[in-house]
């Protein structure tokens, strides 16, 4: 285990146990369920998005109204990331798309109001890191941007398992630089850095996400299209898991 991983484990994560079996070094990696996250420091240059958000944040972000009707979805899927007395959850969210991108919105004042697929929205968005992710090798296949304001918190879950969806296929990228926010469940916070891209499990490891700040986290979130990402990046994305869990 690497320095890196020593001390996340040390000051956050007691209780993670390395897997015994090797990580795989081929297309299986994708699949691969036995660590949380993977760091890969992608050096994106994310400074002209800040800007282009903090500027236009109005614009493109829309406040959800329709709490009570969220809530209760959510608590009939058994879901748990809705508002809470403790703060907003992910309220303010916008889709990134493009001719092959599942968009994702957020639609309010509806009798089912939650995430739903639509067609190129807000294309302009983040192009500039949609750009750099391409010049990686990576085929995005969904790509979401959400705003969690100061004082937000979205309590501890484990996102719907998507049928056919490999365990490291969602990334998670801050995009602004934040006080550490994202808690993998229950062990410990991650003290994410901007211009990394974070390979996440959210389908099996439960996770909660707080700004404890007083500037609004923005996040991309997203999926990678595995079968057509470049096998450069999958190489960078074994080496980086390699180096950090074993």
């Amino acid at each position: 285990m690497n320095a890196y991983t020593q001390q996340f484990h040390a000051n956050d994560f007691p209780g993670y146990q390395t897997a015994d079996t090797c990580i795989p070094d081929d297309e299986r990696f994708w699949w691969y369920r036995d660590v949380p996250f993977v760091d890969i420091d992608a050096k994106l240059d994310l400074s002209q998005d800040v800007i282009y958000l903090s500027q236009n944040h109005h614009r493109h972000f829309t406040e959800m109204d329709s709490q009570i009707n969220r809530r209760m979805q959510a608590e009939k899927e058994n879901r748990l990331w809705y508002y809470t007395p403790h703060g907003h959850g992910w309220e303010q969210c916008i889709s990134v798309g493009g001719s092959d991108i599942e968009s994702r919105t957020i639609l309010a004042d509806t009798q089912k109001p939650d995430m739903t697929f639509t067609p190129n929205a807000h294309r302009g968005v983040l192009q500039n890191t949609v750009t750099q992710m391409e010049s990686l090798g990576i085929v995005l296949k969904r790509l979401m941007i959400a705003a969690l304001l100061p004082g937000g918190w979205v309590q501890p879950h484990i996102d719907p398992k998507e049928t056919g969806v490999p365990d490291l296929a969602h990334f998670w990228i801050p995009i602004n630089q934040s006080s550490p926010g994202l808690k993998i469940w229950p062990y410990g916070y991650l003290a994410a850095e901007v211009g990394h891209i974070y390979l996440f499990n959210n389908q099996r490891w439960t996770h909660s996400v707080v700004n404890r700040d007083q500037h609004v986290r923005y996040v991309a979130l997203g999926l990678i299209d595995t079968q057509h990402t470049s096998r450069g990046f999958l190489d960078m994305a074994i080496r980086s898991a390699q180096i950090q869990w074993l």
